[in-house]
Parts: C-alpha cells; sequence; structure tokens
C-alpha cells in the first residue's frame, strides 16, 4: 500500500491542527487557510497531490504538471508551485510555468526566484509589457543597482531572444539608466556566447560603454566591460582599463577585486599588497579586499603581517575555516605555538577540517604534549561526524608510530578493520607499520583475514593493493601470492588477473607474463591498456613484431595523449629497426613523462641513431635525479656509455 506523501501529510496536519484555540492573527497561516478550505475541496486537493506525485514516479511528467496545477487551484502551497515550476521549466511549458510561479508567489511575496520565474514565462510567452511590470517591481525589492542586476541577469541565457532584449530597451526608456543598459550588454554579450556572433559582442560593447558613461562606477557594468574586452580577444587593453580605474581612485570595488585577482594569477602579490589600501580607502569593510591582503601577505612569506589580516577576517567570520586555518598556519611559521593552536582548533568541518588536525597534532609533539595528542585525537572520534573516523584513526596511529609506538598502533588499528569500512586507508596503514617493524614478516595469513573481514566492496581492492606495496618493497613474489589469494575469491576478474600479469615482470617471468597477457587480451580484446601490455611484452622480448605493433597502433588510436603508449610505439620501431619513427615517438613519450624507463628507451634509440651526444646529455641528467635505477644502469652497462656519475 502507497504510503501517504509529505506534502499531503503536512498539509493533512496542519489542517487537524487548526482546531486548536489560537491568538487571532491579522495574516492566516497554513493552518487557517486550509481550514478554510470544504471537506470536499480539501479532498480534491490531497487526491491531485498524490496523483501527481505517482505520476512523476512513472515518468509521467505531463499529467504530474496537471495534478499539481489542480492541486494549486485549491491551494497555493510553496513546496507544490515549486515542483510545479520544476516540471514545467523540464516540459517547456512558459504557461504552466507563469501559473505554478504566481501561486508560489502569492505564498512567498518576496521570493525573487518565484518573480524571476514568472518575468522568464513572460519573455517566451513575448508578453514584454507583463514581464516588464514584475522586472520593476523586483528592482524596486532589490537593496542596490548591482542586487537588482544579479538577480534579473540569472533569467537572460534561459529567456534570450529578442523579446529578452525589447524587455530591457523598455526598461531603459523608462528609467535610462546604468542598470538597463548593462543588462543590455548582458543580453547582447549571452547571445555573443552562444551564437558564436562577433556582432552581438560589438552591440554588447556599445551598450556597455552607454551604461558606464552614467555611472563609470556601478560594479556590474565595470566587471561587463572588462569581460568583454576580453571576450574580444584585447587582454591588454582590459588590463588597462582597471589599471586607469585604480588610477582615478574609481568607487567600484570590482575594479580592484579583477585587478587584484589578475594580479593573484600572475603571482604579482606586491602589487596586490600596494593596491588593497587604495580599495579600502573606498569600501574599508570590503572582507573580499581584506582577503587578498592577507593571502598576499602568506604568499610573500610576510607571515606577521599574514597572521594579523587573517585573525581580522576571522573575527568577521569572513570564510572562517580558511580563515582560522590560515591563521594558524602562520602563526606556526612564526612559532606562536599557542595562536597557531588557538586558530586551528575553531577549523570547521570541511575541507581544513583534518588538516587542521594534523597540524595540531604536530605542534603538540614538538611541545613534548603527545599524550594530549593522543587524547585529543581519541575524543575526536567520538565526537566528529562518521565520515572522518578513519582518517582520524590512522591520524593517532601515525602519531603512534612517531613515539616509536608501533606495536601499540597494530593494537590500536585492529578493532577497526570491519565490514564498516568506507575505505582501505586502515588495513593498509597496518600492513605499513608491520612491514616496517619486520619487512620479511610472513603476511599472507593476515591479509588474507584482513580480506575477510571486508565488505565485498573494498575486498577485491585490498588484495590488488597489498600485493602493490608488497611489490613496492621488493617482495614481488609475496605479492604475486597475494593476486593469487585473490583470484581464488575472484577467478574471473580481469583487474587482479592484469595486475598479477604485470607483477610477473619484476619476478622475471616473462613467459607466464605473455600467456597471461593474451590471455586476458582474449577476454577483453577492446581495451587499450591490455593491447598496450602485450604488445610492448612481446616487442620487448623481440617476438611476434609486426602483431605487437599492430596491438600497439590500436591502442595509440584510443590513447594518443597517453605517454605509456607512446613509449610502448617508440619500443616497437625500435625492434623493427625505424630508428627515425622510434625517435620521433619516444621523445613525444619523455616529453609528457620523463620517466627513467622512458628515459632509458629515447637514450639507446638516440645511440643507435647517432645521437650519441644528445643520448649522453639525457643519461647524464637522468642519473643525476635517479642514481643506480635499473632502466638506466641496464642501458649505460649494455651500450658501455662513458658518463660523470659522481
Amino acid at each position: 500500500m502507497r504510503s501517504v506523501s509529505v506534502a499531503v501529510m503536512t498539509i493533512l496536519l496542519t489542517s487537524c491542527a487548526s482546531v486548536e484555540k489560537t491568538e487571532p492573527s491579522s495574516t492566516p497561516t497554513k493552518q487557517q487557510e486550509t481550514a478554510q478550505l470544504s471537506d470536499r475541496a480539501r479532498a480534491e486537493l490531497y487526491q491531485a497531490i498524490l496523483a501527481a506525485e505517482i505520476a512523476e514516479s512513472n515518468q509521467d511528467k505531463e499529467s504530474a504538471l496537471t495534478h499539481y496545477l489542480y492541486a494549486l487551484s485549491y491551494y497555493a502551497d510553496e513546496k507544490v508551485a515549486k515542483d510545479a515550476v520544476r516540471l514545467a521549466i523540464g516540459l517547456n511549458d512558459s504557461v504552466a510555468l507563469l501559473e505554478a510561479s504566481k501561486a508560489w508567489l502569492s505564498g512567498a511575496p518576496d521570493s525573487v526566484q518565484a518573480q524571476q520565474n514568472i518575468i522568464l514565462a513572460y519573455i517566451r510567452l513575448n508578453e514584454v509589457n507583463s514581464a516588464l511590470n514584475y522586472v520593476k517591481q523586483l528592482i524596486r525589492q532589490s537593496d542596490s543597482k548591482t542586487k537588482a542586476f544579479e538577480h534579473l541577469s540569472a533569467m537572460v541565457r534561459a529567456g534570450l531572444s529578442p523579446a529578452i532584449v525589447e524587455l530591457w530597451q523598455q526598461l531603459h526608456e523608462e528609467r535610462a539608466d546604468e542598470l538597463s543598459q548593462t543588462l543590455l550588454a548582458f543580453t547582447w554579450r549571452e547571445a555573443a556566447v552562444v551564437a558564436k556572433n562577433t556582432n552581438y559582442l560589438h552591440k554588447s560593447s556599445i551598450a556597455i560603454d552607454q551604461a558606464l558613461a552614467i555611472n563609470p562606477d556601478f560594479n556590474s557594468a565595470v566587471q561587463l566591460k572588462y569581460q568583454i574586452l576580453r571576450d574580444l580577444n584585447t587582454q591588454d587593453e582590459a588590463l588597462d582599463y582597471l589599471i586607469s580605474l585604480t588610477q582615478k581612485k574609481t568607487k567600484s570595488s570590482s575594479a580592484y577585486f579583477l585587478l587584484a585577482q589578475h594580479y593573484f594569477k600572475q603571482g604579482e602579490y606586491s602589487k596586490i599588497v600596494d593596491l588593497v589600501p587604495q580599495w579600502q580607502d573606498h569600501a574599508p569593510e570590503d572582507k573580499d579586499a581584506a582577503y587578498l591582503l592577507a593571502i598576499s601577505y602568506y604568499s610573500l612569506e610576510q607571515y606577521d603581517n599574514a597572521l594579523e589580516q587573517f585573525k581580522l577576517l576571522a573575527a568577521k567570520d569572513y570564510q572562517p575555516d580558511t580563515s582560522y586555518y590560515y591563521c594558524g598556519d602562520s602563526a606556526e611559521r612564526l612559532n606562536q605555538t599557542e595562536d597557531a593552536l588557538a586558530c586551528l582548533s575553531k577549523v570547521g568541518y570541511g575541507k581544513y577540517w583534518l588538516p587542521a588536525q594534523r597540524k595540531q597534532t604536530q605542534l603538540l609533539l614538538k611541545q613534548n604534549r603527545s599524550s594530549q595528542a593522543l587524547k585529543q585525537l581519541k575524543d575526536l572520534i567520538d565526537k566528529a561526524p562518521p565520515e572522518y573516523t578513519e582518517q582520524l584513526v590512522t591520524l593517532r596511529a601515525d602519531l603512534l608510530q612517531q613515539l616509536d609506538r608501533s606495536q601499540e598502533a597494530l593494537d590500536w588499528l585492529s578493532p577497526f578493520i570491519t565490514p564498516a569500512l568506507t575505505s582501505l586507508d586502515i588495513p593498509y596503514v597496518q600492513l605499513e607499520i608491520t612491514l616496517k617493524q619486520n619487512p620479511q614478516a610472513d603476511v599472507l595469513d593476515s591479509i588474507d583475514y584482513v580480506g575477510q573481514r571486508l565488505n565485498n566492496s573494498l575486498r577485491k581492492q585490498w588484495y590488488l593493493q597489498a600485493s602493490n606495496l608488497l611489490t613496492e618493497q621488493k617482495q614481488a613474489h609475496t605479492g604475486l601470492k597475494i593476486l593469487d589469494n585473490g583470484l581464488k575469491l575472484y577467478p574471473q576478474d580481469i583487474e587482479l588477473q592484469y595486475a598479477r600479469a604485470l607483477t610477473r615482470e619484476q619476478t622475471g617471468q616473462y613467459q607466464l607474463m605473455e600467456q597471461e597477457l593474451k590471455s586476458i587480451h582474449a577476454q577483453d580484446p577492446e581495451n587499450p591498456h591490455i593491447k598496450n601490455a602485450l604488445g610492448y611484452t612481446l616487442a620487448d622480448q623481440k617476438k611476434e613484431l609486426d602483431f605487437a605493433l599492430t596491438l600497439i597502433q590500436e591502442a595509440f588510436d584510443e590513447l594518443p595523449d597517453s605517454a605509456a603508449v607512446l613509449d610502448s610505439l617508440g619500443w616497437v620501431y625500435y625492434r623493427l629497426g625505424k630508428l627515425d619513427q622510434a625517435e620521433e615517438k619516444l621523445k613525444a613519450s619523455y616529453n609528457k613523462s620523463s620517466e627513467p624507463e622512458v628515459a632509458s628507451h629515447l637514450i639507446e634509440v638516440l645511440w643507435q641513431n647517432g645521437k650519441k651526444e644528445e643520448a649522453r646529455t639525457i643519461l647524464t641528467q637522468n642519473w643525476k635525479l635517479h642514481p643506480d635505477n635499473k632502466h638506466l644502469k641496464a642501458v649505460l652497462e649494455r651500450l658501455n656509455i662513458q658518463i660523470q656519475t659522481d
């Protein structure tokens, strides 16, 4: 049996509540309004809402919209009106949009969104005079012309048509102010973007100049003028425009903000420090100015000034998490530990919360307050939202490791390894600590035990990550055994098979690697990564070179920007004796990824192609970065290249 919807339940409850005695009110409440409906009308209202919800759940949006509009004819409920508006917009039904938006506005007379939708509906219906009345109403309701521009420009693209141009022209005839001209300029710019027509952009430029002639400090016009100049590919002119405004001591905050933003992107922080005081002369409370000044001081490593500014911003509640975090970071860099801890402790949940906890932990550790840090992290696990639990657990384990209490860290992590985990952070850190304690530890049984305790969505990835960690620590044979165990659980899984095949390269099992890659390719013949791996393996062993070239070329067709595929293509060309083509592809790969293996291939091809000095230069450069790398060492010894290695 279908349950009663939230919308209907709300109206039912409010209707029932209306029978209780209440104090007289000059404004009818929702309870009073619904109580005034007859029993029949209320029944019709509830049935219409239920019918709308059923129709929408069946993807019958037209019927749902009809039912919602019928419900609104009885009672202008805001939630029902919003649902009707959403459907009307999706169905591009302007008449229904108008009806639903007016119902919405009747229940919420100050709703900007309802008025925007009414204006949009009238524009689509080409009823410009009616739209104009609501435009003027919205302007009167707005705190400023800048805010009015924000409200009215928001619905321009959805209503882009000759009617909206006529609307702003009529508004200008009545008002002849900077707002109407800026709206017209904005509309022409949107039309230029949509139609890719530069003529519209020039019309936009004319209109914005007329707006600025009326009021050169109008923020919305200044910002749009800058955007139009950039659109016209006159970057220098756009920048000069902003500089000229600031030199004239404009009162437009947009001019200062845009110029400061440009300087910030260019890393010209000193210019921001010079610019902001002038900005603050006319806008002393502008928080954007204070923030750009603070972050510029920070970027210039003037941490004392940065700390002062971030404290002021935090006190004004401007981006509080960011402000408190950088307040703490600046104080830390100044060795003002108590100030740093005070700021970091006020960072709220979000992007900076975990980094703030890490910093607090390290600061407490430096002060020999490790017990406080450990207790604080343990308490946070109980208090913080569950999405932070796993990272806090590993953070506490990291701290125990730093205190040389590795066994305690392992004991701490174990109880948290349950099917409820959402990531592999905790078991992975546990495995890292185990191997750090004893690099030769027999971890196979413990890895299987962890795998059994994980939920199915993480189990396969656990075997992949555990194997990769062991292989990185030069225990590839154990890594293979881990993947074998994973394949016992998921015998058809291509990702596990692929990982096992690639790991065999580390153990020198090239024949098995080739066989397994051919088997995987047969199972997934269109996968470009598998084609590339098999093709490279064959080329490296100088086997089936024509087939290898075909495979790698097909992979390249799908992944033309892949450094790995370019490397494979260059290597197979080398094996085929096509040195110029090999050099071209390997240089392209090396430009994208200067991995030692890619470098070793390029060095060998250059050497064999008679470009020995270039090969020697690349080898010398890479040897300094990666001394004793096995690929570089192999090519150096194989070709007997002499370089200075100290």
